[in-house]
């Protein structure tokens, strides 16, 4: 037994010099070759330079990583080029087709209502596609412009009674090839012509600048408020409209204004348009209808005209659509009187945006025009010539406002 100890105590004694001298060995053997194997550059990132490739033995730049210069791609998707078009032109046979980024095809074509009568209100077309791809034929989408009483998929031929509003509408369709493929997409606009708009309100909307009292002048004949400038500016900009009027009621002529008529009584005040609405729509189909009232015995509140916008809707419903545009009153010189005013117009602001499913818009003429531009008049409630081609300018800007303006023109 004392021999196996011996052996025993023999052994481990040999493994602990074993393992002494290999450390020495190692240690000895470690010069200045220094190998910072652990020395990792993990925190030094180039953004845009990978070197992947490059390893040195142990600076590992494990950190630099090209993350990505990631160019997505400059979208234009706003710039919609409709084409080039002759705006003034009411040919009904006008058709302006272009393109937008969107990858939509857009088309535009003007029909002049003056001319469906003889073709029993059918207007017949074709609708812009290319079908050169054998096979190919249009399918119709959604449309808010009328009805197609006769369609040719594989020509794009139409025949196409429209509806009794002459405010435009549009056509959506695509061409698909044989096997069902969509090979574009467009829509194509329809602007009836002439629109009819109905001015509507009081001595404002007839054109009175003075009142001395006795007379409103100047005398009907002469008097245009804002509806030459208005007219003018429209035509020439290529909008075409008709101007309605109840019983032929009419003012301006003798002062070079084209259309005449309107809807302008002098003195009146809401209830007065609320009692002959029905019969102003009846005599005269109408697609826009320009409203100024408040200005005689005005109100603190606007429910009078919440009254009116009411019995048009009821109309409409039995008719035709009609777009109203209803403006805030321009304002009274008297300082007592305007603090009136602001608070109707403040009433017909909250109402009209209550009413945001509704076919009104909100024009603010109260904005446009200021005490400066009233006449002289001692009563100072009627704008000066200069004060009604500000209101002029303001209706033109709400009617072909881009985002929701009624009108359009092929540009």
């Amino acid at each position: 037994r004392f021999i196996e100890l011996s052996v025993n105590y023999s052994s481990l004694l040999f493994g602990v010099l074993l393992s002494i001298a290999l450390s020495l060995s190692a240690c000895s053997s470690s010069d200045d070759d220094d190998t910072d194997s652990g020395s990792t550059d993990s925190g030094s990132t180039d953004s845009g330079s990978t070197d992947s490739g490059s390893s040195d033995s142990g600076s590992s730049d494990s950190g630099s990583t090209d993350s990505g210069s990631t160019d997505s791609g400059s979208t234009d998707s706003g710039s919609t080029d409709s084409g080039s078009t002759d705006s003034g032109s009411t040919d009904s046979g006008s058709t302006d087709s272009g393109s937008t980024d969107s990858g939509v095809v857009g088309s535009c074509e003007i029909i002049d209502t003056s001319v469906l009568p003889s073709s029993g209100g059918v207007f017949s077309g074709t609708l812009p596609a290319d079908l050169s791809v054998s096979g190919s034929r249009i399918e119709l989408g959604p449309s808010d412009a009328g009805e197609f009483i006769a369609f040719d998929s594989s020509t794009g031929a139409v025949e196409f009674l429209p509806g009794a509003s002459r405010l435009a509408g549009v056509v959506d369709y695509q061409v698909k090839d044989v096997d069902g493929t969509i090979l574009s997409t467009h829509q194509h606009r329809y602007i009836f012509t002439p629109v009819r708009v109905m001015p509507l309100g009081d001595s404002i909307t007839s054109g009175v600048e003075f009142f001395d009292g006795v007379m409103d002048t100047p005398l009907m004949p002469e008097r245009i408020g804002y509806r030459k400038a208005l007219y003018d500016r429209l035509a020439n900009q290529g909008y075409a409209i008709d101007y309605m009027g109840q019983g032929g009621q009419a003012a301006g002529a003798d002062a070079g204004l084209v259309d005449p008529e309107n809807n302008g009584y002098p003195g009146v005040d809401i209830d007065f348009l609320n009692g002959k609405l029905v019969e102003q729509l009846t005599e005269d189909k109408v697609d826009i209808i320009l409203l100024h009232i408040g200005t005689n015995n005005t109100p603190v509140s606007a429910q009078g005209i919440d009254d009116w916008l009411d019995a048009l809707d009821a109309w409409e419903l039995a008719n035709q659509p009609v777009l109203a545009l209803v403006a805030t009153i321009v304002p009274k010189r008297d300082v007592g009187l305007n603090a009136v005013v602001d608070q109707f117009n403040q009433d017909l602001k909250n109402r009209i945006a209550a009413r945001a499913q509704d076919r009104v818009l909100l024009v603010d003429q109260n904005a446009a025009v200021s005490v400066e531009d009233l006449s002289a008049e001692q009563i100072g409630l009627h704008p000066s010539r200069e004060g009604y081609e500000k209101m002029a300018d303001t209706w033109y800007e709400s009617l072909t406002d881009a985002t929701q303006g009624p009108l359009f023109t092929c540009e």
